[in-house]
């Protein structure tokens, strides 16, 4: 499947092994964020915050994404 990313806007061929396909797919999202972008907003987003958030879950159970 062809996508493009939402903020940066390159084009992405996509198929099962990434984790937005199935949304994608299945129309349950209209919106595709490459791993890049989405690794820089996660970043953005913790350097905004005066936690870690390997405090509130020590063993890595919940993955953002």
């Amino acid at each position: 499947m062809r996508v493009t990313c939402l903020l940066c806007r390159k084009t992405y061929d996509i198929n099962e092994s990434d984790h937005q396909y199935l949304r994608l797919k299945n129309k349950q999202s209209n919106h595709y964020v490459c791993k890049n972008c989405n690794n820089n907003l996660q970043q953005e987003a913790r350097s905004n915050v005066d936690y870690n958030p390997s405090i509130l879950d020590p063993k890595g159970f919940e993955k953002l994404l």
